[in-house]
C-alpha cells in the first residue's frame, strides 16, 4: 500500500508542469504551488528561482515574446492579458545597454501585480518599460533574423521576490503609539531637539507602513481600518491631490506633492517634497535633518499671511539653488523647513477665533433667555467666514506659485 502511494506522489509531481501548462493562468498557478512548496520547506530558494526561471521563460512562450536572446520582448497588449490594465505609469525609462534612465515627454504604462502573498515571502510579476538602442546589440543582430526599431518602447516579465519582515507588522502599532508620545512632548516643549526626534522617528515609521502596506493585498481603506479600528474612520472628504515636477536633474527629479481640502470643516493644506533618483549615478545624501533648520512654534505667533507666504517664496528659491548646485542634503532640509512652515500655516489659518468680537452682555431691557444661542451661532458663522477666506488665499497663492490649472 505504502509503494503504491509513493509511486502515486511521484507521477503526480511529474506530471504537474504537463498538467498545468497551457495558459498564462496556468503558469500562474504553477508558480503558486512552487512558492507554497518553498514556505513549507519542501524546496530551498535556489530551487525556487530555477522553477521561476522556467515560469517565465514558458510565459513568454504563451505570449508569443519575440527576441528570446535579450530575454524576451514583449508587446503592451500581450501583457494586459495576463495582467490586466497597468497599475500605473511613469515617464522614466531603462535604456538598453547604457545602464541608465531617460525621461520621456509624456507617460508611458507600468504593471505589478502580486501573485503570491505568504507568510515568507510576497512574489510579483512587474512589467517596466525599456527603449532600446540597436548600436548595443550589434552581435547580437549579426546572427539574429529578428529585428527592433531603434528606440522603440519594449516590455520584459519579471518576477520581483520580497521577503516579509513580521517584526514589523507586529510592531507597527507600538510605533504609532510612539509617534503619538514624541508628538505630545514636542507639544508641550517645542525644542529643536524635540522637533528632531518627532522628525527622525515620523520617517522610520512612515517607511515602515509603507513597506507594511505594500506587502498586505487588498484595499487601503481595510488596511487602515485594521490598524486605527472603524471607530475611527472618517467620513470621505475629496482632497485635491498635485504633484509637481520641481526640478529634473541629470538622473534625479524633485517632486512637490501638494494637497488640498477643500470639503473639509478645517481646511488644510499639505506640502512636501522627495527626491526620486534614476540610475547609478545618484547620491542621495546620507543624513538629512540639520536640527538648525529646524523651527520651534514660538517664531510663527507674530507672523501674519503676507509673512508667510515671503518666507514660503525664500525657501523655495533655496531648494532650487541647492538642486541646481547638487547639494542635496540642504536643499532637503529647507523642504523640511517648508513643510513645518506650512504646517504653522495651516494652525494659524484655522485659529481665526481672536480676531472674532467677544460676545456682550444681555442688552438692557431684552427679556430674550436664549440671547447667548444667537450670539454663538454668528459667532461660529463669521469664524468659518474667516476659516474659508485665509483658505481660499493660501489655496490661491499655491497655485499660483507652482503654476497649476
Amino acid at each position: 500500500m505504502k509503494k503504491r502511494v509513493v509511486l502515486f506522489l511521484l507521477l503526480a509531481l511529474f506530471l504537474f508542469p504537463t498538467i498545468l501548462a497551457g495558459s498564462p493562468d496556468a503558469e500562474i498557478q504553477k508558480l503558486t504551488h512552487y512558492a507554497e512548496e518553498y514556505e513549507i520547506g519542501n524546496i530551498d530558494y535556489v530551487k525556487l528561482l530555477v522553477y521561476i526561471s522556467s515560469v517565465r521563460e514558458s510565459l513568454n512562450e504563451e505570449l508569443g515574446a519575440t527576441h528570446k536572446y535579450m530575454g524576451g520582448v514583449v508587446r503592451q497588449e500581450q501583457i494586459r492579458k495576463i495582467l490586466g490594465e497597468p497599475t500605473d505609469e511613469t515617464k522614466w525609462v531603462w535604456v538598453e545597454g547604457e545602464e541608465r534612465d531617460v525621461k520621456l515627454d509624456y507617460y508611458v504604462p507600468v504593471w505589478r501585480k502580486i501573485i503570491f502573498d505568504g507568510k515568507k515571502i510576497q512574489i510579483s510579476l512587474e512589467a517596466f518599460p525599456s527603449i532600446f538602442r540597436k548600436k548595443h546589440f550589434e552581435d547580437e543582430f549579426e546572427e539574429k533574423s529578428e529585428a527592433i526599431e531603434e528606440g522603440s518602447l519594449i516590455y520584459r516579465l519579471h518576477f520581483n521576490i520580497e521577503f516579509k519582515k513580521p517584526q514589523e507588522h507586529l510592531d507597527i502599532l507600538g510605533k504609532i503609539n510612539e509617534i503619538k508620545s514624541l508628538a505630545e512632548i514636542f507639544n508641550a516643549n517645542p525644542s529643536s531637539s524635540n522637533a528632531e526626534t518627532l522628525a527622525k522617528e515620523s520617517v522610520n515609521a512612515e517607511r515602515m507602513f509603507e513597506n507594511y502596506f505594500r506587502q498586505n493585498q487588498g484595499k487601503c481603506e481595510d488596511l487602515m481600518m485594521s490598524i486605527f479600528g472603524s471607530e475611527n474612520q472618517r467620513e470621505i472628504q475629496k482632497i485635491l491631490l498635485n504633484e509637481i515636477n520641481f526640478y529634473d536633474g541629470d538622473n534625479f527629479e524633485a517632486i512637490i506633492r501638494l494637497e488640498m481640502c477643500d470639503d473639509c470643516e478645517w481646511n488644510w493644506i499639505n506640502l512636501d517634497m522627495w527626491l526620486e533618483g534614476r540610475g547609478p549615478g545618484f547620491r542621495p545624501p546620507e543624513k538629512v535633518g540639520d536640527p538648525d533648520a529646524r523651527e520651534s512654534r514660538e517664531r510663527f505667533e507674530g507672523m501674519n499671511s503676507e509673512n508667510f507666504k515671503a518666507e514660503v517664496r525664500e525657501l523655495i528659491g533655496e531648494i532650487r539653488r541647492f538642486l541646481e548646485e547638487g547639494d542635496y542634503g540642504p536643499a532637503l532640509n529647507y523642504a523640511h523647513r517648508l513643510r513645518m512652515l506650512n504646517d504653522a500655516w495651516n494652525e494659524k489659518a484655522n485659529n481665526v477665533w481672536e480676531q472674532i468680537e467677544k460676545p456682550i452682555e444681555q442688552p438692557e431691557g431684552s427679556d430674550d433667555p436664549y440671547y447667548w444661542i444667537k450670539q454663538d451661532q454668528t459667532q461660529r458663522q463669521r469664524a468659518n467666514e474667516l476659516r474659508q477666506r485665509n483658505y481660499e488665499d493660501r489655496k490661491a497663492f499655491y497655485l499660483d506659485l507652482f503654476r497649476i490649472l
